[in-house]
C-alpha cells in the first residue's frame, strides 16, 4: 500500500493591531492558524505530493536549515495537520490509484493571475528587499502548460469545482490521466486544494 499526503487551503500573511504580520492558512472561509512546526510541515506539502517518507525527509531538511529543532516528532505534526483539516491522503495499491484517492474528495480552486499583484510583489522584492531583478523575474515566471492543462484550468475558471468532476470525465483509463493532469497543474502551482 501506497499512501500520498499534500496540503489543502492557501497561505495569507495578516496583521495585528500592533502592525506585526503573521500567517495563517484559509480553507474555505475558515482560518487556521498555525505554530512554527505545523507551518513548516504545511509549508512543505503545499504544492508538493509525497509519501510518508518523503514528507519527513523534507520536514527533517527544512527544520535543520531554519535552526528550530522541536521536541515532538514528525508524526506528531502529521496527524495533527490531519486531524485539523490541512493535510489530506490518499492511500492505494499503486500509485495512480493512491493519488485518485488523494485528489477525489478534494475541491480545486484556479489561481487566478492577477498582473497587479504579481508586479506589486515584483517590485516589492526588488526595491524594498533588494532582489537581483533577474532573480525576481524567475520567480514569478510560469511553467509552460499542456494544452490538457491549459483546458482543466480554464474548466475551472475563477470558481470552485469537485476534483471528481474533473477525475470522472471519460472511462476508466481517462481517469486515471486526468488525475496525473491535475497532479500537474497543482505542482506548477496554477491550482490549489480545498475540502470545503
Amino acid at each position: 500500500m501506497l499512501t500520498l499526503y499534500t496540503a489543502v487551503g492557501k497561505l495569507q500573511i495578516r496583521k495585528n493591531s500592533a502592525g506585526k504580520e503573521y500567517p495563517l492558512v484559509m480553507v474555505g472561509e475558515k482560518e487556521r492558524t498555525l505554530t512554527p512546526y505545523e507551518m513548516l510541515l504545511w509549508s512543505s506539502l503545499s504544492w508538493n505530493i509525497l509519501t510518508f517518507d518523503e514528507t519527513r525527509a523534507l520536514f527533517y531538511e527544512r527544520e535543520q536549515e531554519m535552526h528550530i529543532l522541536s521536541d515532538l516528532d514528525f508524526e506528531y505534526y502529521l496527524k495533527r495537520l490531519i486531524f485539523r483539516g490541512l493535510v489530506v491522503s490518499g492511500t492505494g495499491y499503486s500509485g495512480i490509484s493512491a493519488l485518485h484517492q488523494l485528489l477525489a474528495p478534494l475541491y480545486v480552486h484556479s489561481c487566478a493571475d492577477r498582473l497587479l499583484e504579481k508586479l506589486a510583489a515584483l517590485a516589492d522584492m526588488v526595491c524594498l528587499q533588494h532582489y537581483p531583478l533577474r532573480t525576481a523575474v524567475r520567480i514569478f515566471r510560469k511553467e509552460k502548460l499542456t494544452v490538457e492543462e491549459k483546458l482543466l484550468i480554464g474548466r475551472c475558471g475563477p470558481k470552485r469545482i469537485a476534483a471528481s468532476e474533473i477525475l470522472e470525465y471519460g472511462e476508466a483509463p481517462d481517469q486515471h490521466r486526468m488525475a496525473a493532469v491535475l497532479a500537474g497543474v497543482y505542482l506548477k502551482r496554477q491550482v490549489i486544494f480545498e475540502t470545503f
